[in-house]
């Protein structure tokens, strides 16, 4: 998942993080590798637009956290289970080590799993491309579910 910066967005990341940060921008690559993983390889739901249009009204602007907890809701409807969440979010700036474990909160809470199954890690690009410009953020995740 990758998001690019205007120069307002990028000229406020560090305020945004320190303050008061939108947490469903960092859950969004959660809940669509989520739903990428439960619908092609495991489950054969559907990829993510199928369940949550893009289209419809209900989900314009709509809090990426209850996307999660609706992606997890449809893996458990499966009788299947989260065995962890391993994810990376990519920026040159702000340094977000210290926001890393309430961002493990949040993301264990939307999942309904322990915090010891969510890791976050962040990394830089040593100021190469779009990123390392501060035109940008991008974030993956790998996501393991199991049979309960």
């Amino acid at each position: 998942m990758i998001w690019l910066l205007t120069q307002h967005d990028s000229a406020n990341l560090s305020e945004v993080f320190s303050t008061h940060i939108d947490w469903g921008q960092f859950v969004r690559p959660e809940s669509t590798t989520l739903a990428s993983w439960a619908g092609f390889l495991a489950l054969a739901l559907g990829d993510i637009g199928k369940h949550f249009p893009d289209t419809s009204d209900a989900y314009k602007a709509i809090d990426s956290k209850i996307l999660l907890k609706e992606v997890m809701k449809l893996i458990r409807n499966e009788g299947y289970e989260l065995g962890n969440l391993d994810s990376t979010i990519c920026l040159q700036t702000p340094k977000i080590g210290p926001f890393i474990p309430e961002m493990q909160k949040v993301l264990a809470s939307c999942l309904g799993v322990d915090t010891d199954l969510v890791s976050i890690k962040a990394t830089t690009t040593e100021k190469l491309s779009f990123i390392g410009r501060e035109e940008g953020v991008s974030a993956y995740a790998t996501v393991l579910i199991q049979k309960n």
